[in-house]
């Protein structure tokens, strides 16, 4: 089959032809819709994927810094009151 569907333009083919060719471009325009749709979602679905471990990542640094905050707090707050025990001990 004359696959430039050119040839039912200069009355080379017959009617029947004609469709047939229609009928192939119409499929082969269904296929590449198809086609199409499908790497169009798999590119939504990978940048979801991406969006959704940028976004874990994001708590877990968040987490991580609260963790890191909190053991901060916690040596200081033992570091004053031993300095406080020393003090008071000194003094009596």
């Amino acid at each position: 089959m004359d696959r430039s569907y050119e040839g039912w333009q200069n009355g080379g083919l017959s009617k029947l032809t004609e469709t047939a060719c229609f009928v192939a471009m119409d499929f082969e325009l269904r296929q590449a819709k198809i086609k199409w749709e499908k790497e169009q979602k798999e590119k939504k679905d990978k940048a979801r994927a991406r969006l959704e471990r940028e976004r874990k990542a994001k708590e877990e640094a968040v987490k991580r810094q609260e963790a890191i905050e909190a053991a901060q707090r916690v040596r200081r707050l033992e570091e004053s009151a031993a300095a406080l025990a020393v003090r008071t001990s000194v003094n009596l």
